[in-house]
């Protein structure tokens, strides 16, 4: 499955899951109503006798119980109170589990008043059944509302389980995909091609591009399981490979360094730049027919952010974002990666000024920086 689609399924599984909650809050709301009227039916009948009005009234003051439960459900979604402290969540459960316990039987003496009549269903018991209700009922709003953000918290941290899972499933195939782009068939056909070549008119130089491509295979293929290098190991690997680009090309390819002492120390991703100088390589040699000039300059801003910018001269072409022989797979794949390792704090951007193609990756300060960038 591709990076898109497990993107989309993890959409649809977190929205899939938003409404489980909402169907199993029905069910465990009634199926909770129906255990209390299995407890208390009992002690009504045993209360009351024979009287059926009471009965009918004990069974509406349920009916009411699950509706009050229902707009408390909606209440408590909406003002999210546990997200708040603990104190304010705790006082604030209790005040409003209070007030609809008021609600609750505001509704019951309600019916009460249209089966026995208003004498003696509110006026001479008013009072009392004011006290009962504070006594009985609130106790068990307040135990209702224990037990809806207990399942609350315990489907969020499921929702976050499932999403951390799907996240690191996601950055698997990021760095599968990082991976396949490094070890470009086309770049190590190109290579052998070359030594092939310079194996029987200079061998000296022949050894020195092993030595190259050994250093560039070295770097690609190492585990690095925090995925960042300073910017200068970054750095030395480019040269490794726009080297080998060179015994191709010879004096056609031009390449300048331009950076900060600064920058040196910068934590970026491994093998960010490489899609980059790749696609200039391809794309600025196909639109030019004099000297390929490549230009890759480092800096930290004043705001400490990492600026990063590979130039080359030539043309950007306007079907390069669908281009299928892998400047999209470049592309996203930088993209993809600063996505992953610095979400909202970084940017990449590719124009065309001047005569020139101008990819620029800008990282924000990480916390974990190196005093250098402080």
């Amino acid at each position: 499955m591709g990076f898109m689609s497990r993107q989309n399924s993890f959409v649809t599984l977190i929205e899939k899951s938003k409404d489980g909650l909402l169907s199993n809050f029905w069910l465990l709301n009634s199926f909770g109503w129906l255990v209390y009227a299995i407890i208390f039916l009992p002690f009504a009948i045993t209360f009351y006798g024979s009287d059926s009005t009471k009965v009918i009234l004990a069974l509406f003051n349920i009916f009411f119980g699950f509706i009050v439960t229902s707009v408390l459900r909606y209440i408590y979604k909406n003002i999210k109170i546990h997200h708040r402290s603990f104190i304010n969540t705790v006082v604030s459960i209790f005040i409003i589990s209070f007030l609809a316990t008021m609600i609750w039987y505001r509704l019951d003496d309600l019916m009460r008043i249209l089966f026995v009549g208003w004498e003696k269903g509110f006026k001479n018991d008013s009072f009392i059944s004011m006290i009962y209700e504070v006594i009985w009922a609130t106790p068990i709003l307040l135990v209702w509302s224990i037990l809806y953000f207990s399942a609350n918290i315990f489907n969020e941290l499921i929702i976050q389980k499932e999403t951390s899972e799907r996240a690191n499933a996601l950055a698997k195939d990021a760095q599968l995909e990082m991976l396949r782009y490094q070890l470009n068939p086309h770049f190590i056909f190109n290579t052998l091609s070359s030594l092939r070549a310079l194996v029987q008119k200079d061998q000296s130089k022949a050894k020195d591009m092993i030595t190259k491509l050994s250093e560039f295979l070295r770097y690609s293929l190492v585990d690095n399981s925090s995925n960042e290098v300073p910017l200068s190991s970054e750095i030395e690997v480019i040269k490794s490979y726009l080297d080998i680009e060179k015994v191709r090309f010879g004096d056609d390819l031009e390449v300048k360094f331009d950076i900060e002492n600064l920058a040196e120390d910068y934590p970026v991703p491994s093998f960010l730049l490489n899609p980059l100088l790749d696609n200039a390589i391809k794309y600025g040699y196909n639109s030019n027919t004099s000297k390929l000039y490549i230009e890759i300059n480092a800096k930290v801003t004043t705001d400490k952010s990492l600026n990063i910018n590979v130039i080359n001269n030539g043309g950007l072409r306007k079907d390069i974002r669908n281009d299928k022989d892998g400047t999209k797979t470049g592309l996203n794949n930088v993209k993809k990666r600063l996505q992953f390792i610095y979400p909202n704090s970084s940017t990449f951007s590719l124009i065309e000024k001047d005569g020139f193609v101008i990819a620029t990756i800008i990282i924000k300060k990480q916390i974990n920086q190196n005093a250098k960038t402080d």
